[in-house]
């Protein structure tokens, strides 16, 4: 077990179930069952059920090459159910999908997956014509631009000035990480749909993970062992 908020008996039944509701849906598309008009939408659950089951298995303790063989699954349905909000302003993704892309492109790197499936993510949110500050520093292996914007301000400014802030205080700047892990990453991502979802009577829970922090630790070339003591960095990514 890498997090202790719920068992490991609990994760086998949460994985149990995201199977089930999988097959489920497949079964509906092929007996024509889903509605014209919902393909999207069911295909955005099958993706986030693939997506929610790679973070089960690593909160849950599976070995690394198994939670990156279910990240590859879950790339290639991203491919089918990926979709933005469209009620959302022209500059911003939705919040749940913006930190999803950037999980998913921290995984795609801290998992060692073959540089194709960061294309594919990429590909897919190039699509929308939305920069961020983070997205781009992820995606171009640390390259800083200072006048991308940041889509969050209000949930990412203190990360985006830490990376600046590398550039001129190596120690200073780790320290603003960790403090920025500790003490403000998960109160902002009360947005988010999974926030607090641990309390939830419906086993919707799957982990609490900063993988966007821990790849900007691994861009800047920081010591890993430096954040490992903090409940939401994922340290054995590292190892």
């Amino acid at each position: 077990m890498r997090q202790n908020l719920k068992s490991k008996e609990y994760f086998e039944l949460f994985l149990q179930d995201c199977e089930k509701r999988t097959a489920r849906f497949y079964l509906w598309f092929k007996e024509g069952k889903i509605a014209s008009g919902q393909e999207k939408i069911v295909n955005y659950e099958i993706f986030q059920m693939a997506y929610q089951s790679t973070i089960a298995k690593f909160s849950m303790g599976c070995s690394i090459e198994e939670v990156r063989n279910q990240f590859k699954d879950c790339i290639s349905k991203m491919q089918i159910g990926w979709f933005d909000d469209g009620n959302n302003p022209a500059d911003k993704f939705f919040f749940d999908a913006y930190q999803t892309a950037l999980s998913i492109l921290s995984l795609a790197s801290l998992l060692g997956i073959d540089a194709s499936y960061r294309e594919d993510v990429w590909s897919m949110l190039k699509r929308y014509e939305k920069k961020d500050f983070l997205l781009d520093f992820i995606f171009n292996n640390g390259r800083i631009d200072l006048n991308t914007p940041l889509q969050y301000p209000e949930s990412y400014a203190d990360l985006r000035e830490s990376i600046i802030e590398y550039k001129t205080n190596i120690i200073s700047s780790e320290r603003m990480i960790l403090d920025f892990l500790n003490k403000k990453w998960y109160k902002n991502m009360s947005m988010v749909f999974w926030y607090n979802n641990h309390k939830s009577k419906h086993d919707t829970h799957f982990g609490y993970w900063a993988f966007e922090v821990a790849e900007v630790v691994r861009l800047l070339g920081l010591n890993p062992e430096a954040f490992q003591k903090s409940q939401y960095f994922p340290i054995d990514l590292f190892r």
